[in-house]
């Protein structure tokens, strides 16, 4: 095979390759562009979640955003996220925004030694989790870690995140990487706390200890 028919062969393989994974990227997830979120975490195994703040369905902006949608279809596919997103009961207040944006309340409390797994927003489509191990006795606050690859394109299609997590509890913790940690005044509680201003940030990550 000559040089320049391979460098041409490579070229292209390159081109389908960077489509293929652009299309795993937008195939299907919410991405928070704007929010505000608390989290309590109990040594007795209680958790509370409050979200406030906007979600943008990444496939929907990016056809809105090529204009492959009309004001009908645009009507018609924002009322079928909107179900979707209101089908979970922590849902308390979802209304579309504009151009594939949703603005979302989302409150979720429970016992981690009855449901070991919490996620935000759901399973198929996790923003944060929460798990339990019972072996271990630990609790692990995970943020969805986002590829630079991956943070790379969705920067290039205009989309970008600005949020706090807060997170409150009483329990043992032993690892995190929150930027800030400090004792709650009045309480034997401690806050840490994490301002997410870039797709490219670190996941917030906190290991607790329940026993």
């Amino acid at each position: 095979m000559r040089l320049a028919e391979f460098a041409m062969r490579f070229s292209a393989l390159k081109v389908l390759l960077a489509a293929a994974f652009l299309a795993a990227v937008l195939s299907g997830c919410y991405l928070p562009l704007r929010f505000d979120a608390e989290i309590e975490l109990s040594k007795r195994g209680y958790y509370s979640i409050i979200f406030d703040g906007y979600l943008a369905w990444v496939p929907f902006f990016d056809k809105l955003r090529k204009g492959k949608l009309s004001k009908k279809k645009e009507r018609k596919e924002s009322k079928r996220i909107l179900k979707d997103l209101k089908r979970d009961s922590a849902t308390k207040e979802a209304k579309y925004f504009k151009n594939g944006v949703f603005k979302v309340h989302w409150e979720k409390s429970g016992d981690l030694f009855r449901s070991p797994m919490v996620t935000f927003v759901r399973r198929n489509a996790t923003l944060f989790s929460i798990s339990y191990i019972k072996k271990s006795g630990q609790v692990t606050l995970r943020g969805t870690m986002v590829k630079k690859s991956d943070a790379q394109r969705l920067t290039d299609m205009g989309l970008g995140i600005d949020g706090e997590l807060r997170v409150k509890t009483d329990g043992r913790v032993v690892k995190h990487n929150a930027a800030k940690e400090t004792k709650v005044p009045g309480s034997n509680q401690k806050l840490y706390v994490w301002k997410v201003k870039s797709l490219f940030d670190r996941a917030p990550e906190l290991v607790m200890v329940l026993r």
